[in-house]
């Protein structure tokens, strides 16, 4: 899994986003169909890589294609939400990027997927004036803790204790 708040620098025990680009191209290149036995998740991939890449161009040309399978992949629709709130985010407006990671954070929590809502609650404080972001990366040190994921919990305490929170 690829993973970055919006503003923060990649960690390195995330992945390597090229690569995971390279890899999400061409398994799409093949335009396989979809089917019930597996998933196309290299979608999911690729909109992560693409975040992870800071390619907002790649992001809003690819956001469409990803967008007509949404309903086929459960993760990919969060997955898109949280993307949609970063380009939102990276044009400057703060605001308006809460709204589409939010639904995110409620879409993974219905699933269960708790990694993924704590990574969502770090997009969502990058979203947040940083007096106000506290009780999301709280939220997510508290998951990450429960799920062991380390690098993961060190990175929110960095985050806090670099951002003041």
């Amino acid at each position: 899994t690829l993973c970055r708040s919006f503003a923060r620098p990649k960690p390195p025990a995330c992945g390597d986003a090229a690569a995971a680009r390279r890899e999400a191209e061409r398994i799409l290149a093949v335009k396989r169909r979809l089917t019930y036995e597996e998933a196309p998740l290299e979608v999911v991939l690729m909109v992560d890589a693409l975040v992870e890449l800071h390619d907002a161009e790649g992001l809003r040309a690819f956001l469409p294609q990803a967008e007509r399978i949404r309903e086929a992949v459960a993760v990919l629709g969060p997955t898109s939400d949280r993307a949609v709130g970063l380009l939102r985010l990276w044009d400057g407006d703060a605001a308006g990027a809460r709204r589409s990671p939010e639904r995110a954070l409620a879409e993974y929590e219905r699933l269960g997927n708790p990694f993924e809502a704590a990574r969502t609650r770090e997009y969502l404080a990058d979203t947040l004036p940083a007096d106000e972001r506290a009780p999301l990366l709280d939220g997510a040190l508290r998951q990450y803790e429960q799920l062991g994921a380390t690098p993961h919990a060190e990175r929110v305490r960095a985050t806090k204790v670099a951002g003041g929170v």
